[in-house]
């Protein structure tokens, strides 16, 4: 795999069903490192491969935006979250599609994602008290 260079934080993948934006992690052995987008806007080296035995709930993967870069370490259950028949996570950056990320914008995304994780740790915690 190639180097990926910081790139202009303009989201320009088209996010489909056929091609969504997300690509799970898997063991990079012997490849070369890539970068992804951190809150200042700069890159920096990729890390928290996941171990493909990792259950579903853990598996992390890439949300690119566009050829050269991409958020890192996105849970895949993030990114399949659904809310109203929407994934949040793939409709925000759908919705500023052609556009550049701000540093604001980018720091944004990364509190959705994180309050999706909380909100299925919530829904699970609710859905337990029921079943008693």
């Amino acid at each position: 795999m190639k180097i990926i260079e910081s790139g202009d934080n303009v989201i320009s993948n088209r996010l489909t069903k056929r091609d969504p934006g997300f690509v799970l992690d898997e063991p990079e052995q012997g490849e070369e490192s890539e970068k992804e987008i951190s809150p200042g806007g700069e890159s920096r080296e990729a890390g928290g491969v996941s171990d493909p035995g990792t259950p579903t709930d853990l598996q992390t993967g890439k949300v690119w935006i566009n050829e050269t870069q991409y958020f890192g370490n996105v849970p895949k259950k993030a990114w399949e979250f659904y809310i109203g028949g929407y994934q949040p996570a793939e409709k925000w950056l759908k919705d500023r599609r052609d556009r550049e990320l701000s540093i604001e914008e980018i720091r944004h995304y990364q509190k959705i994602i994180v309050a999706l994780m909380e909100t299925d740790r919530i829904m699970g915690e609710i859905d337990g008290v029921f079943e008693v």
